[in-house]
This record gives C-alpha cells, structure tokens and sequence, in this order.
C-alpha cells in the first residue's frame, strides 16, 4: 500500500511525496532577506541635473534647510500671470575650452529668506528641479545663487537629505559619478515653513 509523506526538507524546503507512485514535488522556499536599509551618502556626492550632460559636485549639508545651486545671469519675467526665472546652470570649476552650459526658464516656486554663516540674510529665488542622485531621479527645491567661491556649486539641504538617506560625514561619493536614470522622479515631503535659513 502507498503512503503519502509531507515535510520540511534540510534546506527548508517544504517535501511532499506519494509513496508507489514515484511522483516527488519539492517545493524550495526563497532565501531569507534582510530588508534594506536606507541609502548611506557621503558628505559629498555627485549629482547630475536634468538636461546636463555632466554631473555636479554637491555638498550635502544637514545644517542648510533649503538646498541651492550655482546659477547666472538670473532674469525674472512673467508669463501667464505667473513669475518665471531664466538662469544658466554650470560649474564654476569648469576647465577652460570644456564648458557645457544649461538655459533653464522655471517657475518660481517661492522666494527663501537665507542666513549665510556670516549672519547676512538674503533673499533668493527657489525653483522645482529634476536631478538624479544615489541611483534614483527626484525632484526638489533649489534657491539660486552664485556660488563662485565655493568648491561645490551645489549644496542639498536637509529637506531633500531626509528623503534620499543618511549621510557619513567621513565619507565621500559613495554613490558613485555616474548615476543610474529611473523613469520617474521621487517627490521631496514639503516641511514646515521657517523663518529663515543657514548655508555653508
């Protein structure tokens, strides 16, 4: 007479087997895996905007709220009733002869109340960029500014960190220079407004 057998396999896998009939299935469980943790930046990362064919440097800045990138001849204008910003994106370390410079017209989200490390509070305008960064594409908030004496021409603030990750301030470009494209952008939480800023 036949049996039937059913049980769980050295592996894990769960066994099942009818005995005089030869017929064996054997079903294997995936192995177990730990769920991921979030991404780890370095205090300095490359990052790549929309429309740029080379990435930026970008400091990665807890102690800033509002993130900020290089930008010139800044032109407001309006259209439709609404103000528009053009403004010319590159980097301020640039070789000479090697320059790829971008023409943005972007909407202007809001204008920030900026503290520099100096105490000096300023008025910038903030935009809605695209950017590509730890391998995924998101979309957040960057005020205009030149930066000319400084190493990075861009600077991400804690509002966009606390949607990409954590950051090892020991560490540099973790992420790599050369970014993975995803399909679609990662919207950045909208915080609490607050009276003003600070910038490195």
């Amino acid at each position: 007479a036949g049996g039937y057998r059913h049980g769980v396999g050295e592996s894990g896998g769960v066994v099942e087997s009818v005995a005089g009939e030869g017929r064996v299935v054997i079903m294997r469980k995936e192995p177990h895996k730990e769920p991921e943790g979030p991404l780890v930046f370095g205090w300095r990362e490359w990052i790549l905007f929309e429309r740029k064919r080379k990435s930026l440097r970008a400091k990665l800045d807890t102690g800033a709220r509002t993130s900020c990138i290089h930008a010139e001849d800044i032109r407001t204008f309006e259209r439709e009733g609404k103000q528009w910003v053009k403004f010319t994106v590159f980097d301020p370390n640039r070789d000479a002869g090697k320059v790829h410079s971008v023409r943005y017209e972007c909407p202007v989200v809001r204008t920030a109340r900026i503290r520099n490390a100096d105490g000096h509070q300023s008025e910038r305008l903030v935009v809605e960029l695209h950017f590509w960064i730890g391998g995924v594409k998101r979309t957040g908030e960057f005020s205009l500014n030149t930066r000319h004496d400084m190493i990075n021409p861009v600077l991400i603030g804690r509002k966009i960190i606390r949607a990409m990750g954590l950051v090892d301030s020991g560490r540099t470009n973790l992420m790599g220079r050369k970014p993975k494209h995803k399909p679609e952008p990662k919207e950045i939480a909208a915080l609490p407004p607050e009276e003003d800023d600070e910038e490195d």
